[in-house]
């Protein structure tokens, strides 16, 4: 598998490296038509040749605390915090990239998508993650401004993290 360039300047804790990850050491061709996307971070590559699986755009914020966002105090005195986040995961196929039809594909690469993040909802997904977890989906209108048109599935995914020392 190459190295994605945009690799080179998001960290490998970010969210969504590690969420790319899990996507690629579970994903099971054999659920999805015989095709394996290329997962990577960041949007679409328009001029692909293949399926892709994008994760992009977390979004956080401290799961209690008031007006400060702050939960409680750890044993060296610091302020501490819980973080609740999202991330977006994006599937897409064309009849370019793909000899199915493109909208049975995303189907199929949006359940796969599901199937893996539920089997790793409560596994911790590194040292600074607590869990994710599957928040849904939706099926987004085809994108009509190439040709031929890209399907696409839509899903969030949710994660946590701390508490974290400020």
């Amino acid at each position: 598998m190459s190295v994605d360039p945009a690799d080179v300047f998001v960290p490998e804790d970010a969210i969504e490296v590690v969420v790319r990850g899990i996507l690629r050491a579970g994903w099971d061709e054999d659920r999805t038509s015989g095709e394996e996307p290329v997962i990577r971070h960041g949007w679409v590559n328009r001029t692909g040749k293949s399926p892709e699986v994008t994760v992009s755009n977390p979004e956080e914020s401290p799961l209690a605390g008031g007006s400060t966002g702050f939960s409680g105090i750890n044993q060296s005195g610091h302020p501490t915090q819980e973080v609740d986040g999202t991330v977006t995961v994006n599937v897409w196929a064309d009849r370019d990239r793909t000899n199915e039809n493109p909208r049975k594909l995303v189907f199929e690469m949006k359940n796969e998508v599901q199937r893996i993040i539920i089997a790793n909802a409560l596994v911790p997904t590194s040292d600074d993650y607590s869990h994710i977890s599957y928040m849904g989906g939706r099926r987004m209108p085809p994108e009509t401004d190439v040709k031929p048109p890209m399907w696409r599935w839509q899903i969030l995914v949710g994660y946590g993290y701390g508490p974290a020392q400020s």
